[in-house]
């Protein structure tokens, strides 16, 4: 059995309760959530998504995730290559290229490996995390 390759620009378009409140300095774990989509494991994507709920990354990414009111995670055994902009990121995996949470908390958990450039206005770093960053934090409006 060999992995699917799907090229394209889409929406992925799901729906979720935006009752998600949590972010770094109140994070009781922002991968302890129940994610309304999904890329699975053994699937890998090229291209650009517009995610409007939370999503999980089990597969492999290349190309931008616009999820701007969303919290995305990139699993353990996942991979993201290129350009996230999200409410939240919870990376586990490994990522190479920028994260922009500049809204809210990127957390990078304890199994990440990531070469990335941030904006956040919060971020959390787990002991163990392997994370190489270029950094720019956003000041929270008032």
């Amino acid at each position: 059995c060999s992995s699917s390759v799907m090229s394209a620009t889409i929406d992925l378009v799901t729906r979720v309760n935006p009752s998600r409140q949590d972010v770094a300095g109140q994070v009781a774990r922002l991968g302890d959530t129940a994610y309304s989509g999904r890329l699975p494991p053994g699937f890998s994507f090229v291209g650009s998504a517009t995610l409007t709920s939370d999503y999980l990354l089990e597969g492999g990414f290349s190309g931008q995730i616009d999820a701007h009111d969303s919290v995305v995670c990139v699993d353990k055994n996942a991979s993201l290559s290129g350009d996230l902009t999200s409410h939240h990121a919870v990376v586990a995996g490994a990522v190479t290229g920028s994260i922009d949470c500049i809204k809210g908390c990127v957390l990078f958990e304890s199994t990440s490996v990531c070469d990335v450039s941030v904006c956040y206005l919060e971020m959390e770093v787990e002991q163990g995390a392997s994370v190489n960053a270029r950094m720019r934090r956003f000041a929270k409006a008032d």
